[in-house]
């Protein structure tokens, strides 16, 4: 009975690795061909009007993959800069206004390219957007101590979005998310669109 389990275990682990490494080329094949093609049904759209910026965006709802299954929390003080959308302890997409500011998602890679101690690799690499994963980097010798080796890996992204002039900056937090996290974020980074 325990091996009938363990194997049923073993080939639902195998079936999720397998459906996201399908979902980050879905995502990137639907990049590189028509935005249209998104599949938003696990998503609901939210008017951020209300908050300050003139636009629509699509927030996973309870049935999508990031493992919440309550309303979105949008923090924002009144004449600030910046707005939080959290969703639960996994979902939390930061909003900042750059003003006429561009080429935010360049100057943002050259930063990361400044940071020595992690390496990135850029799954997502486009004008607009990226979407990266980010490895904690350390020496053979610290290696050998148990709690220095350890891999550390997280997911990230980073978009703009025009909206009447304004350059609007949406990312991930600082920690960044599981893989499946993150790309559920990034199909809301790219749904954001003016009212």
């Amino acid at each position: 009975m325990k091996a009938l389990f363990y194997s049923l275990y073993v080939c639902g682990v195998v079936s999720l690795m397998l459906s996201c490494n399908n979902s980050e080329a879905n995502l990137i094949e639907t990049l590189d061909s028509d935005l249209s093609n998104i599949d938003y049904s696990e998503f609901e759209g939210k008017s951020l009007k209300e908050y300050g910026i003139p636009a629509l965006i699509m927030l996973p709802d309870q049935t999508s993959n990031i493992g919440a299954a309550i309303e979105p929390e949008i923090l924002h003080a009144e004449g600030d800069f910046k707005w939080e959308i959290a969703i639960g302890p996994n979902f939390t997409l930061k909003i900042e206004d750059f003003g006429n500011e561009k080429n935010m998602v360049q100057e943002e890679k050259d930063r990361l390219a400044r940071i020595k101690f992690y390496t990135i690799e850029y799954l997502i690499d486009e004008a607009d957007l990226i979407m990266y994963k980010r490895t904690l980097n350390y020496s053979e010798k610290a290696a050998g101590n148990e709690s220095v080796g350890a891999e550390h890996v997280t997911y990230h992204c980073y978009g703009t979005r025009e909206i009447d002039g304004i350059t609007y900056v949406l990312r991930s937090r600082d920690e960044g998310f599981h893989k499946p996290i993150i790309e559920t974020m990034v199909k809301t980074v790219m749904s954001l669109e003016k009212l």
